[in-house]
């Protein structure tokens, strides 16, 4: 399965950003639903018209995700309070469920 992302309309009367934009410069600000199957190695994101340098997603309900640029994936993460073995975050489960976070709240900057 996959997340579903969706755009948000944003309007920016940041001069020194809308000067960045001008040059080529994307910024994408949205929302993430995840699904009821978590792959391990992270659920694939894609971006329509630029290619991201950099994508930060909010903590919600938890978790906490990271960008994996190479393979175009957000990942989820865990505390894991037996941090002994596992260590201070854990990958999220394979085919575990994240269907309740339908509003995760994401920042994409590319060209």
């Amino acid at each position: 399965m996959a997340v579903t992302k969706t755009k948000a309309v944003q309007h920016n009367t940041n001069t020194s950003v809308n000067s960045n934009i001008a040059r080529g410069m994307h910024v994408e600000v949205g929302t993430i639903a995840f699904d009821s199957s978590y792959p391990t190695g992270g659920e694939a994101l894609t971006f329509e018209g630029f290619t991201p340098i950099a994508v930060m997603v909010q903590s919600s309900g938890g978790y906490v995700f990271s960008w994996d640029a190479t393979n175009g994936k957000v990942l989820a993460y865990f505390a894991d309070y037996n941090a002994v073995a596992d260590g201070a975050l854990v990958q999220f489960t394979n085919a575990g469920n994240l269907s309740a976070l339908t509003a995760v709240q994401y920042i994409a900057i590319g060209f």
